[in-house]
């Protein structure tokens, strides 16, 4: 009879190793399936749905607010970094605007001026925070120039100030209508969320406009055009500026210096903007692979990276600036983002805010709203999931362990018991084969 070898017991220890690998593999499978579904924006409605608002276009979901009258104060501003290419029309800026607009030039151009802003200021080769960073800091001293004073007097005469970039696709009545949802919803932070199409770039899928509502509650906004709480940008996000370049990092950092509450961060759906997509819209890559491939124009921040600021990558100006706020990888990681709730449109409200008459398609409208709650249903219970995936895991991984070590338990007792027995039959052949003593 053949006896057990010690080549067993690794058998059982192979046995062992592939059970824990497949309990990894299972619980990965997992927690990447309930991300993926997590991450996925919800799909258009059909085109033949009637929009709860009359009149809506690709831009604005509700009717634009009524024109400011002669010699109405503003209160809210925007703050925005312009370049060459840049001018108030390409936003159709007006009297009847509800905003100021001021523009820092961060070009090379001495001819350049803008007469229809509030304030024009020059900061060349700067990126745009550290403008917003250089205008909170400046003195009253001479030696500050233009820039002093500038922060004390816009701080006390705005309560909303939108930080936008140069190159987005809006109007002012897109513009208009996100200054009045901030307020009558009491945000701290917001943004217009992205409109929809191969033409509009969207880092993050909670950003899309969806249909139906007027906005959608979320736990990150985009630095492309942060709406910000006057008051909660010069007291609360103060303090991460100062290591704040191209904006990495503060995306997350907006919603800590809001205490993670869920209800104080927003995309606004009642209007949309488009940010011109890149060559590379679709793909995830690094900045720097997207500069090797010459997918960033060589005079771009991203290409002068290095030069323009302090740090060797936006990774390292993201760490610098969670280090402020408390965040770190592994908590970013954990906190996905997520869309926390909804505030439906009350198209015939808006309307009468906005002084006009507005008929509107009840049943379709009702119907719409019922498709978009029942997809935004889903999508919170699956955002309920996510705080359970490391359960998963874990139980996954213990159970593996479990089994991986049972076999191995079991191989090493069946050993045990063969070798017992090949002791035995040993010890039988031996007096069998002794002589017998009389």
């Amino acid at each position: 009879m053949t006896v057990a070898s010690p080549s067993s017991s690794t058998q059982g220890a192979v046995l062992a190793t592939l059970l824990f690998a497949l309990g990894l593999a299972v619980g990965y499978t997992m927690q990447q399936r309930t991300g993926a579904v997590v991450g996925v924006p919800p799909p258009l409605l059909p085109r033949t749905a009637t929009p709860p608002a009359a009149a809506a276009d690709r831009f604005h979901q509700a009717p634009c607010p009524p024109p400011r009258q002669p010699g109405t104060p503003r209160r809210n501003l925007v703050f925005a970094a312009v370049g060459d290419k840049w001018s108030p029309d390409k936003w159709m800026f007006s009297e009847q605007s509800s905003w100021d607009l001021v523009a820092v030039y961060y070009g090379n151009r001495t001819d350049w001026s803008c007469p229809q802003c509030t304030l024009a200021l020059r900061m060349p080769d700067s990126m745009k925070w550290q403008m917003v960073w250089r205008l909170m800091t400046a003195g009253g001293s001479r030696k500050d120039g233009e820039w002093a004073g500038v922060w004390d007097r816009l701080r006390r005469s705005y309560d909303y100030v939108m930080v936008t970039d140069d190159d987005l696709v809006m109007d002012s009545c897109t513009i208009d209508i996100f200054f009045q949802s901030m307020r009558r919803n009491q945000l701290l932070v917001a943004q217009p969320s992205n409109c929809r199409g191969s033409d509009s770039d969207n880092p993050y899928w909670v950003h899309w406009q969806l249909p139906g509502l007027e906005l959608h509650h979320v736990n990150l906004v985009e630095v492309t055009a942060p709406g910000l709480d006057m008051t909660f940008l010069d007291t609360k996000v103060r303090p991460y500026l100062e290591h704040t370049f191209s904006g990495w990092g503060l995306p997350f950092c907006f919603w800590a210096a809001a205490g993670f509450a869920q209800k104080k961060l927003a995309a606004i759906d009642a209007a949309c903007m488009i940010h011109p997509a890149r060559r590379d819209v679709g793909e995830k890559m690094l900045v720097s692979e997207r500069i090797r491939r010459g997918l960033v124009k060589p005079g771009s921040i991203y290409a002068r990276f290095a030069e323009l600021t302090p740090f060797s990558s936006p990774k390292e100006e993201q760490n610098a600036v969670w280090k402020e706020c408390g965040f770190t990888d592994p908590t970013a990681r954990g906190n996905r983002p997520l869309i926390f709730g909804t505030v439906l449109a009350a198209p015939q409200a808006t309307a009468a805010e906005a002084g006009q008459a507005l008929t509107v398609d009840t049943a379709a409208a009702a119907e719409q709203q019922q498709q978009q709650q029942q997809h935004l249903a889903a999508v919170k219970m699956r955002q309920g999931q996510v705080w359970q995936e490391p359960v998963v895991l874990l139980g996954m991984l213990a159970l593996a362990a479990g089994a991986g070590a049972a076999a191995a338990l079991r191989w090493a007792r069946r050993l045990q018991g063969h070798q017992a027995a090949a002791a035995g039959r040993s010890r039988s052949r031996s007096l069998s084969a002794s002589p017998l003593r009389v």
